[in-house]
């Protein structure tokens, strides 16, 4: 009877698909820890269709009765989100993952809202140890609001002197650079190479 009851407990999970987030806000996925959230996917294989052309993420959001500050972008977040074409990040945001927007290949507007705080961003991998790109690689970026510090994440493994800033290999097959109106605004003290 035990084994029967497992068998079908199994088959039940299996057939369920499984959510990477803890809620979703106004359309956009969120992990929660504590006060504050991260932006992440919806599910590896639903990404890709959800997001659609502009995404504008907020600086809090509120579920089941308490306030959030949005934080983080996490790894995968935006995976294959082959339809936004649109990105603003709020001030709130320090840090983006690597990964947040591989294959995001119709990215073509990125707003970084005015801030104090700097942006810390990840490099993606490659799959070669010493190789890694900017975080919007895979992206068509033409337009740029900049609107505070930008810092590269650096550790032991992978000092900054090994990959490529953010916007490195922005520049589709024929070769030709798609970054042409970028805005700096009031608060961006310093731009690293």
């Amino acid at each position: 009877m035990k084994n029967i009851l497992l068998i079908l407990l199994t088959i039940f999970c299996i057939g369920q698909k499984t959510f990477a987030y803890d809620c979703a806000v106004g359309g956009i996925a969120y992990n929660l820890n504590y006060n504050t959230a991260s932006v992440t996917y919806f599910s590896m294989e639903y990404n890709h269709g959800y997001y659609f052309r502009e995404v504008k993420i907020p600086s809090h959001i509120t579920y089941d009765g308490t306030t959030y500050t949005v934080n983080t972008i996490a790894e995968n977040a935006f995976i294959n989100c082959t339809k936004l074409t649109s990105i603003t990040i709020p001030s709130t945001v320090t840090y983006i993952h690597g990964e947040a927007f591989a294959g995001c290949s119709s990215l073509s507007v990125l707003t970084i809202e005015d801030g104090k705080q700097p942006l810390f961003l990840d490099a993606k991998t490659t799959g070669f140890k010493y190789y890694r790109e900017g975080v919007f690689a895979d992206c068509r970026i033409n337009k740029l609001y900049l609107g505070r510090d930008l810092r590269y994440n650096e550790s032991e493994e992978w000092p900054s002197t090994q990959y490529y800033p953010p916007f490195y290999n922005n520049v589709p097959k024929d070769n030709k650079n798609t970054l042409y109106d970028v805005t700096i605004g009031k608060d961006v003290t310093t731009i690293p190479s």
